[in-house]
């Protein structure tokens, strides 16, 4: 377990990574490098194989299958709380508190902090005005924090379905990940519609990538297909190209700026391979964030480890012992995971997870 002293040097610092970071993060080359360069892991808050709902700091707090992770403008990481309904904010101290859904109880209601529901929300993404937008699967819909903490329903009709338009009008299909692209468009996993949906800055919904039939083919558009797309990323670098993890393809696949579909690596078959990326395996992957220099880094969801995608397409696995599920902190391959989920890089090049299965939230670092 990290001490209460690391849990401030690894959460201070925080911040969305954006092309205005002039100085280069203290370790993110180091984790991007192809070398065996030794990656410790820690845990920052929760405890192993305990699930609960109680706010404090260090292994006093419980989560309950974390699934996604947000840093906030204020060095904060916001981490989505799906089997207690909640969000849960962790601040530069390492203090967890409670900003939506305190009561834990499952519901759709909007309004107030005390009054406003989820119910196992997903996706998360930060607007310019530090509303947290959230995916709400079960309830089909896109629900908004606002700074005030009052919940509401932001897009989606609550029906299962698809169909583009309006705000309230667009109907989705259990949407998962989320994020801002480069031009101010909200950018939807539409999971169960296997497609990638936009929302734009005048509130229409439309379809940028993928149709609403399962597949695995590259592409422009409607031509392409996905397969339960869930997880997706945009690059500092290159903020109007995303980065799906397409977890029913067991692939890692690009939509760039006017929606032509790539695979970067992944075959559509379901293993563990490291090495060239056309050659490489996943396994259900379900997390993905990407760094300034394109490097790509994968929750390898049901392989249960850490993978990263070069810049030059070569994958290797960082972390944790592939088909081998547990709890371990320790070095690269001694690590263990279970069910990663979310992934997020701070400032500072430290790549946090969300270890769903073991309702915690770890952390990775070069070994000094």
């Amino acid at each position: 377990m990290a001490s209460s002293r690391q849990f401030v040097l690894l959460l201070v610092g925080i911040v969305i990574l954006t092309n205005s970071c002039q100085n280069p993060p203290r370790y993110e080359s180091a984790l991007r490098r192809n070398e065996k360069t030794r990656l410790v892991v820690s845990t920052l808050i929760g405890k192993p194989e305990a699930f609960g709902q109680e706010d404090g700091a260090g292994s006093r707090v419980r989560l309950h299958n974390p699934a996604s992770l947000l840093t906030d403008v204020d060095g904060s990481v916001i981490v989505s709380d799906l089997g207690n309904h909640s969000l849960r904010r962790v601040d530069n101290t390492g203090k967890v508190t409670t900003i939506a859904n305190p009561s834990a109880e499952p519901g759709i209601r909007d309004g107030a902090f005390l009054y406003g529901q989820l119910r196992k929300p997903w996706g998360l993404t930060l607007a310019l005005d530090r509303s947290i937008f959230v995916s709400d699967p079960d309830t089909h819909r896109i629900r908004r924090l606002l700074t005030n903490g009052r919940l509401d329903t932001f897009a989606g009709s609550g029906e299962a379905g698809f169909a583009n338009g309006p705000l309230l009008i667009a109907r989705f299909n259990a949407p998962h990940g989320l994020t801002f692209d480069g031009e101010g468009n909200l950018i939807i996993a539409d999971t169960g519609n296997h497609c990638i949906r936009v929302l734009t800055p005048d509130r229409i919904t439309n379809t940028v990538a993928g149709s609403p039939a399962p597949g695995f083919r590259d592409g422009l558009g409607h031509n392409a297909l996905f397969h339960l797309p869930t997880a997706i990323a945009t690059s500092p670098s290159s903020p109007n190209t995303v980065f799906v993890a397409d977890t029913g393809n067991h692939a890692i696949r690009k939509v760039d700026e006017n929606g032509l579909v790539t695979t970067i690596a992944g075959v559509g078959s379901p293993g563990h391979q490291d090495g060239p990326s056309d050659l490489s395996l996943f396994r259900s992957p379900q997390g993905i964030v990407v760094d300034r220099e394109s490097t790509v880094f994968v929750a390898d969801t049901q392989n249960h480890c850490i993978r990263r995608i070069s810049a030059d397409g070569i994958v290797t696995t960082v972390a944790g012992s592939p088909g081998v599920p547990g709890y371990a902190d320790g070095t690269g391959s001694q690590a263990r995971f279970r069910d990663p989920m979310g992934l997020v890089l701070t400032q500072e090049g430290i790549l946090l997870v969300a270890d769903k299965g073991n309702h915690v939230v770890r952390s990775i670092v070069p070994a000094e």
